[in-house]
This record gives C-alpha cells, sequence and structure tokens, in this order.
C-alpha cells in the first residue's frame, strides 16, 4: 500500500519554481524547468526517466512572482500523447494519497501568453479529467515563481521506469472507482486489436490493414484510440480478455490502469522494446512480445543534419512470421497469408505516407533516390519466394538458437499466481530463492506460504539420515499441508533427481514441480563443472547436467505430464500428473545416477535432445492456464 512513509516526497516552504524553457522534451535541451531541489536526498523529486533526474535550472534567475497558499506539484504542461501520460500524470496519485490535498500546480514555458484551462492542449486536458483535476483546482505557471508551500512526491512511473506493485494497486482502486461510475453496465469487447492506420504520417508498420483483418476474422474488434475519448480507450483496455497492440504512443492509454488481462505487443522498434515492457508488462496478467519486423526506410529527414529520421521510419511485418507466432499464441488460426497481397498493401501505404509527409511544411521529404530505394525494397521482397523454415536448420550439435521466452522467474510467478497455488517449495542449495516472491491481493496482504529447502534443512528435517532419497523431508509439517507447487534450482542430476523425489513426495496428485536449467541451447553451458571460461558463445550461462532430467523421467515415469517450455536462457520444465505412492525413482535412484553421471550433452547429442524434449512456447502454455483459470472461475 501507499503511505506517508512509502516513497519520497517532501513539503517545500517558499519553493522556487522555474518556468519551463522551450523545447520542454527535446532530450538535447529538454526539462529546463520545474521546482529546484537542492537536497541531495531528494533528488528523485525532479523530473525523472530511467530512475535518475533529468530537469535542470538556470543560475541568476529572478523569482520576482510569488504563489500563496498549499499546492501539490503536477508536473510539465505538454501537448504529446505519449508524453503527457509516461511523463506528467504520474504524481497525481501518490501525491493525493500521501498529502490529503487536492489544489495541483502545472508549470508552462516561459511567458506563455495564456494560462487558462480552455487554452491547455487536448491531450493534456483528457489526462487531467482521468485523475480529476478541472479549471478549479488547477494553478497555470508561467513565469518563475515562489510557492509558499508546495508538495511533491516521486513520480509514480517514469519513462523507462515502469509502476511499482503497490502503484499498480493504487492505480487499479482508482481507475476501476473512476471508470465504473461512467462505463459500469457497458459491455466492452473481450479481444482487442489497437492499431495505427489513422496515423498515415506517422512511423509505422505498412500493409497494417491486411493484419487488422487478419484480426477481424478472428473475432477481434478493431480499435483506433485517436477517435475516442481517453476514458473511453482506459474502459476498452481494463475489460479486454486479450490486448493486441501495433507499437507506438497508443500504449501508453494504460498508464492510469493498473491491471490487464493478456497482452501481446506487435514490435516496431527494437530499441523501443524496453520501453514499452516497463509500461505494458508490470499491468499484464500474460505479457508477450512478437518481433517480426522488417525496416523499410524512413521517408523524412532530419533538417539539422540530412539524415533519415528514425521516428518517422516505415517497417513490415514479416508476415509469414507473424502468422506463425499468432497460432503459437492461439490468438487467432491463420491457415495461410498472402504474401503477395500483403506487400501490395504495403506499397499502397507507402505512397499514402510519403504524399501525407509532402503535404506538411513542418517534415523535410526525403530525395526521389531514397524514396525509390524503399519502393524497390518492396517490390523485391514481393518478387522473392518465401524461404522454408525449419527447427531442424538451425539446430547444430554445438549451439542452437537462443529461447525467446520471458526469464523463468517470471514464467514461474505467472504460472504460480493463476493457479492460485499457496503452499510453495523451493529447493536450491542457499535456501533464500531469488525465484519467489509471495503473490500479493489489492489490499496489500500475501497469499502464500513459501518455504525455500536447502541441503542444510533436508539435513536437519530427516534428523541426520544419510539416505536423503528414501528419507521423508517432512514439509508438510512445515507448511500446513502437501506442497502446491515446488521449485527445484539445481545444476547437477543427482541433486535434481533427489529433489524431485522429496517434492513429488510431499505434493498431491494435482501439485505441480517446475525444474529450471533444463534446457541448453549450448553444449558448452551444460558440463558438470561451472568454468565459465570454457563458455565461448554463453560465457555466464551454466545448466549443468540438469538437462538428463527430462530423458530419465521419460524414460522411468512415462505416467508424469511434461512441457518443456522456452524460458529465456536455460529453459523450464513443468510436470504435473504426479503420483506421491511411487517409489520408482526412490527404488532406482543409485542406478540412475550411475547410468547417467558419466554421460554428456556432445555425446547425447544437442539435436537429438531438443527433438525428444519437444520445447513449447512458454507465452502460449500461460495463455492456455489463464484462460482455463479464467474459465474455472467464472
Amino acid at each position: 500500500m501507499i503511505t506517508r512513509d512509502t516513497y519520497p516526497h517532501a513539503a517545500i516552504a517558499h519553493a522556487r519554481v522555474q518556468a519551463f524553457r522551450n523545447p520542454i522534451v527535446l532530450p538535447a535541451n529538454g526539462f529546463n524547468g520545474g521546482p529546484i531541489i537542492p537536497n541531495d536526498d531528494l533528488q528523485m523529486l525532479r523530473h525523472c526517466r530511467w530512475r535518475r533526474p533529468v530537469d535542470r535550472c538556470e543560475s541568476g534567475l529572478d523569482f520576482s512572482n510569488t504563489i500563496a497558499g498549499e499546492w501539490n506539484y503536477l508536473g510539465p504542461i505538454y501537448d504529446h500523447f505519449g508524453h503527457v501520460m509516461s511523463e506528467m500524470i504520474h504524481r497525481v496519485i501518490r501525491s493525493r494519497i500521501i498529502f490529503g490535498h487536492d489544489k495541483w500546480l502545472a508549470v508552462g514555458a516561459i511567458n506563455k501568453r495564456s494560462t487558462e484551462y480552455s487554452d491547455l492542449p487536448n491531450v493534456y486536458r483528457q489526462a487531467l479529467t482521468a485523475v480529476g483535476i478541472t479549471k478549479e483546482n488547477l494553478l497555470i505557471v508561467n513565469s518563475d515563481s515562489v510557492v509558499e508551500r508546495l508538495n511533491i512526491c516521486e513520480q509514480g512511473a517514469q519513462l523507462g521506469a515502469g509502476p511499482t506493485k503497490d502503484y499498480c494497486q493504487a492505480l487499479t482502486l482508482f481507475s476501476n472507482t473512476m471508470l465504473d461510475e461512467h462505463f459500469k453496465q457497458q459491455a466492452r469487447s473481450r479481444y482487442v486489436y489497437v492499431t495505427r492506420t489513422g496515423l498515415p504520417l506517422q512511423g509505422n508498420f505498412l500493409g497494417e490493414s491486411f493484419v487488422e483483418q487478419l484480426f477481424s476474422d478472428a473475432g477481434f474488434e478493431v480499435f483506433r484510440p485517436e477517435d475516442h475519448a481517453l476514458i473511453v480507450q482506459m474502459d476498452v483496455y481494463r475489460k479486454a480478455d486479450v490486448l493486441v497492440f501495433s507499437e507506438g504512443s497508443a500504449c501508453h492509454g494504460v498508464e492510469l490502469l493498473g491491471a490487464l488481462g493478456e497482452v501481446v505487443l506487435l514490435v516496431r522498434r527494437q530499441n523501443h522494446r524496453a520501453i514499452w515492457q516497463r509500461v505494458l508488462a508490470p499491468r499484464a496478467v500474460i505479457y508477450e512480445e512478437i518481433c517480426c519486423e522488417e525496416l523499410v526506410g524512413s521517408a523524412v529527414l532530419s533538417r539539422e543534419d540530412g539524415r533519415p529520421r528514425e521516428d518517422y521510419a516505415q517497417y513490415r511485418f514479416d508476415i509469414e512470421k507473424l502468422a506463425s507466432r499468432l497460432n503459437e499464441l492461439e490468438i487467432e488460426t491463420v491457415p495461410r497469408v498472402d504474401r503477395l497481397v500483403y506487400l501490395q498493401r504495403c506499397e499502397s501505404d507507402l505512397a499514402a505516407h510519403i504524399d501525407a509527409v509532402r503535404k506538411t511544411e513542418t517534415l523535410l521529404l526525403a530525395g526521389p533516390e531514397d524514396i525509390a530505394g524503399m519502393f524497390s525494397s518492396l517490390s523485391a521482397a514481393r518478387g522473392a519466394e518465401p524461404e522454408a523454415v525449419s527447427v531442424e536448420g538451425h539446430v547444430s550439435d554445438v549451439i542452437s538458437a537462443d529461447h525467446q521466452g520471458a526469464n523463468s522467474r517470471t514464467v514461474f510467478n505467472k504460472f504460480r499466481a493463476m493457479g492460485g497455488r499457496r503452499r510453495v517449495a523451493v529447493f536450491e542449495s542457499k535456501g533464500l530463492s531469488w525465484m519467489v516472491h509471495p503473490i500479493g491481493t489489492s489490499d496489500g496482504r500475501y497469499c502464500s506460504d513459501t518455504i525455500a529447502v536447502s541441503d542444510h534443512m533436508t539435513r536437519q528435517a530427516l534428523n541426520g539420515q544419510s539416505d536423503v532419497v528414501g528419507a521423508r523431508c517432512d514439509l508438510w509439517r512445515m507448511l500446513g499441508g502437501d506442497i502446491d507447487l515446488s521449485f527445484v534450482e539445481r545444476h547437477l542430476i543427482e541433486d535434481v533427481l533427489a529433489d524431485f523425489i522429496r517434492a513429488e513426495r510431499n505434493s498431491e496428485d494435482q501439485s505441480v514441480i517446475a525444474i529450471n536449467n533444463c534446457v541448453p541451447t549450448d553444449s558448452t553451458v551444460a558440463t558438470r563443472v561451472n568454468n565459465r571460461l570454457e563458455r565461448p558463445y554463453h560465457a555466464d550461462w551454466w545448466t549443468g547436467d540438469a538437462w538428463k532430467i527430462i530423458p530419465i523421467l521419460r524414460y522411468y515415469r512415462p505416467d508424469l505430464r511434461m512441457q518443456v517450455l522456452d524460458s529465456r536462457r536455460v529453459g523450464l520444465v513443468l510436470i504435473e500428473g504426479l503420483d506421491p505412492s511411487s517409489t520408482i525413482l526412490t527404488d532406482r535412484y543409485e542406478e540412475i545416477c550411475q547410468q547417467w553421471l558419466g554421460a554428456s550433452l556432445v555425446d547425447y547429442g544437442l539435436r537429438r535432445f531438443l527433438r525428444e524434449a519437444k520445447t513449447t512456447s512458454s507465452a502460449r502454455y500461460l495463455v492456455r492456464t489463464w484462460r482455463h483459470a479464467s474459465r474455472v472461475a467464472s
């Protein structure tokens, strides 16, 4: 929960506030203005990006204007939707909670003629309306001033730094209350595709109308956010079970929401992925990215140096890869896409974009040769035959393609939350796992019991018995019931196998065991000795020989249901259908270890192992789990 002691804040008497010098946002010389914070321990109250201050103040200013009374600092005034939502609005919810005050001070550009509410940019006014700020409780400052008392709270989220868990909880409570007042009885689509086809002047995916049709045929509502008020956008997004964004500023429409369903981002610019991850992932039950973009070029040049402007760059989809990824995520079934038709749409969209640029006076259009080159790249793609993609073609006996899923921590905790699994045991050497965090409820309480099982705890629980496999580790007594979910974080097969036996012995038939480090994509990370100097491809990765648990269980325990997931780096295995009464592995533990300790992945064959493991998308598996849990709950 957000309290007065949770985050940096201050009430500053006679605070000096510098009006912003134009341009307000541009990184080279932007954010020149705002409250002056001289205290070293309060620097996070300044305007921050990526959790570090980016604003600055000039010296020798005349702060002759005075403002009486107590005010909460709101932030800069700006006219770009994405920046307003990601940077200018995130002090409000926290400030209300911490200060219990509802009069706001916004800072504009120096000597701007008007300080009237009605003259504010429309996107800024919509954001203020959403958080309950009106002309009656807002003061706009456009000169260097001294404020009698200024309350300042750290931003709840920043550009490049997403919201914390308790801020998401506060946003959820606020937004649900506010939106229910307007739209509680309003039904919305469960499946929504947020498109950018209404913005032909911007940097875009070409041929997006083709993709719109794919989603429309699959039962999605195609949603153009620029046609709707902000609070309508928010209500549509919060009620969607599946929400797909074509990357762009529309993603910032979720900034005042704390909880979303399943969110998929169609990535356009690889260098912007981290920004959108921090906006969308903390709010989503499931967050997935689809990266299938190919750069066509930019038809807009910088007036300063004549280089192509990246923010106006045009991309096209690798349409076959997009269709394949959509099928993997079970968002829609795309049996076949017509590549020729798609590329023809791309050429049409590129022509419309160039025409839109040509009609503006503020943008510099690229020369004929550059534009011809963009069309030539599309023509070349249209004339080429799509390449057949084979997983076998990417696999060697030394190294394979890296996994594309989320990291094991994310996958494990998402799976844990979806199943409402309360009693969790973590098996690892240190007994203090980086993997597991308690699951929070909306009122800030925790709803799970977690125990870390170290070697030392195991020995204590076994009362000094040397046969750690054959004896029962009394985790039931520690947790107050059977283990719902176990996580095994080991590297050597004898430890992995022993911990699996212990976990299953203390589980029930509906429990799940997750094992990390089981799916190496590089033979050199799968050695029993941890020597980073002998890992030329992934020096910082080490799985040990935990991978052996997959063929061992497939051979000795075919009754188990095993899902091998592509979690980032080292994979994750989820095992269901447990039988606590089974003694097969216990009885043959020594035999199994003797048989497998000397085996290496090079001898077994990485190609063979990956083929037998049948690795599947972690996002796809989580989607199924979440949808099943939702159906059961409803």
